[in-house]
């Protein structure tokens, strides 16, 4: 039997556009039928699963959830053949971390396994991203990352984000859109 992951994504922002652009990629990314948006409206359908339970309300089996300030890293043992179910705090970075996963989240699912991705905060789609790459057999310490990532919006214009990035072929894993999106609005 194979090892099998579905990723639930517990919502906690404003669906804005950003949001809404890492959901996509995280349900690109996730596989068809393998993302569910928890604490979601139902205008998220059209991109995943949207659940208005929350996760912790969904008595997923022996669910891990990633929390940044997790004392064990994701490693690929957690893993096991059949279907296993990650959990992601959709929650919109803060810089410096305020340790907001663990306050909306991890203290409200007592039954889940704590871990992980290292010292990074990283974006929901490359949280997901990560952790599927772990559930494949690939360690967190063989997948490189970079912090600050460097996005370039055109005449000259460059935005640093606050976060780490897992680099895929020597370039950071930024949302596909994001880019675009700052270079339009000036979010910054």
């Amino acid at each position: 039997m194979a090892v099998r992951v579905s990723f639930a994504i517990e919502n906690f922002e404003e669906i804005s556009e950003w949001v809404l652009l890492e959901y996509r990629h995280a349900s690109r990314l996730a596989g068809k039928g393998r993302l569910t948006i928890c604490g979601a409206p139902a205008k998220l359908r059209k991109i995943a699963r949207a659940e208005r339970r929350h996760s912790w309300q969904m008595k997923l089996p022996d669910p891990i959830l990633l929390d940044p300030a997790a004392p064990e890293i994701l490693e690929p043992d957690d893993f096991s053949d059949g279907e296993n179910f990650v959990v992601i705090g959709g929650i919109c970075g803060d810089w410096p971390a305020k340790g907001r996963t663990g306050n909306l989240l991890s203290s409200r699912f007592p039954g889940a396994r704590l871990r992980s991705l290292g010292g990074l905060q990283l974006s929901i789609d490359s949280a997901l991203w990560t952790a599927r790459e772990i559930a494949k057999g690939r360690p967190l310490s063989r997948i490189p990352f970079v912090q600050r990532a460097e996005i370039p919006l055109g005449d000259g214009e460059i935005v640093k984000l606050n976060f780490g990035y897992p680099l895929v072929k020597g370039e950071p894993l930024v949302t596909p859109g994001l880019a675009n999106l700052l270079s339009n609005r000036k979010l910054f």
